[in-house]
This record gives C-alpha cells, structure tokens and sequence, in this order.
C-alpha cells in the first residue's frame, strides 16, 4: 500500500517536472561519475563486455544452474540500421534543444511523443528483436536518470529526454549516448566557470578547499559566495543532441567527410 502510494506520487511528479535546465553542480558531480564509466566502455568496447557476458551465461547453463526451455540467456547485438529513424531522432532532439534553451524545459508532448514512436519505429524496423532492444534502453536510460532524479534533483525533462534517446538507440548505444551527454554537459559546465572565474583564480580557490579540508580532517562544505557560480544553470539538451551524433557517427558522419 505504502509502496504503491510511493511510486503513483513519484510518476506525477515526474510527469508534472518539465524542467530541462540544471544546475553546474549537479552536472559536475553526475559527470564526475559517468566520466570513468565512458572511459571504460570506450577502451574496451561493447564487443568484450558482451563476449564477457555471454562467457560467462555459458558457464553457468553448462554447470545446470541456469537452464530454461527455449532460451539461452545471451546477450545479443541489435543496431538501429535505419537512417530515418536515427533522423527523426536527432529532430526530436533538436526541438527539445530550442525549449530548453528559451523556457528552460523540455515539453511532455515532444518526450512522451519521441518514446511512442521509438517503440514504433524500433518494433517496424527490428520486429521483437528491436522491441526488446528499444524497452532495455528505456528502462536503463531512464532508470539511471531516475536515480539522478531522486538523489541530484535533475529535471523532469530531462529524465523523460534520456529516456526517449534510449528507446530510439536501444541498450548499448542509448547507455553510450547518455554518458556521452552527461561528460559533455560537465565539459560545457567547466568551460563555463574556467571563461567566468578565470583559470588562476579557480586554482586559488580549489588550493584554499584543500588546505581547509587539511586542517579540519574532513570535508568543509562551500560558502555561499563560492558557491554562488555553481548555482548557474546549464541546458543539457544539447550535450544529448551532441551525445546522440557522437554514437551514432557511423550512419552520418560518411555523408559530410570521406
């Protein structure tokens, strides 16, 4: 009862939140975690970690522990193969982007439209495969983002917007796409303070924190007024929009540079 009430006032509130902008500080601290995360995906590669996976559900049905009927449990490849699909996207994106930059948010009817028919196109274009593929980038993506919802105060729309970037790329582009927002969105938010504040004196200032956290055996939370640049707010929409062409490179980075 207790938990059910929990989760029908989370998801009002979630669709209620529209806000795209979010703060410097919680994009800094939320990039600060995706950052190795990306690392590690970029040196080794989707290829290894599903070969990893697989290797290791083999071992598993082979010792008797994990045997079904008419499933093997592997972790499969599913691409989204479709130009026009990945265009309609980068659209959605695109109008997403002109909202959140002028009011700030990112509206329910552009998300909530972008998700259905990225469980349309996936399922046209991919069948039960592509379904299944466009509902695991859903739930990650926007699983993810509700934890950053919950814990860092992040938009609404924002949340919504991840969410409907992982149903049109699917699991593992989607998760690409979402780190790849998220590092460039804290690369915006440093360049933004660093052009701000100047490089020497964010130095000075970080030296000072030290030597406070130093003195003190323990962490010294920000004063006001240090605090006050980080309190600006930054449009993620874009870094998504940039994320998204990043991963998906392959499909129309060969039209402009052969």
């Amino acid at each position: 009862m207790i938990r059910g009430r929990f989760w029908r006032k989370l998801t009002q509130r979630i669709h209620r939140d529209e806000r795209g902008a979010v703060s410097l500080e919680t994009i800094l601290i939320i990039a600060a975690i995706a950052l190795p995360i990306l690392i590690f995906l970029l040196k080794f590669g989707w290829p290894k970690i599903r070969d990893y996976f697989n290797t290791g559900m083999q071992n598993l049905e082979d010792e008797g522990k994990n045997v079904t009927s008419g499933s093997n449990g592997t972790w499969r490849e599913v691409t989204v193969d479709s130009e026009a699909v990945t265009l309609i996207l980068l659209l959605l994106l695109i109008v997403a982007t002109y909202t959140d930059a002028k009011w700030q948010m990112i509206l329910n009817w552009n998300t909530y439209f972008g998700i259905g028919l990225g469980f349309v196109l996936r399922g046209w274009e991919g069948g039960s495969a592509g379904l299944e593929d466009a509902t695991k980038g859903f739930a990650v993506c926007g699983g993810l983002m509700l934890m950053c919802f919950v814990l860092f105060g992040l938009g609404g729309g924002d949340l919504k917007l991840m969410a409907m970037m992982g149903t049109f790329l699917g699991f593992e582009r989607g998760v690409e796409a979402l780190l790849w927002t998220l590092v460039l969105g804290g690369i915006f938010g440093g360049a933004m303070i660093v052009w701000q504040m100047g490089f020497v004196d964010i130095v000075v200032g970080v030296a000072r924190q030290v030597i406070r956290v130093w003195q003190f055996k323990g962490w010294v939370p920000l004063g006001t007024e240090a605090r006050k640049p980080l309190q600006q707010t930054l449009f993620l929409a874009p870094a998504g929009l940039m994320g998204t062409l990043v991963v998906t490179w392959d499909q129309w980075g060969g039209h402009f540079f052969k």
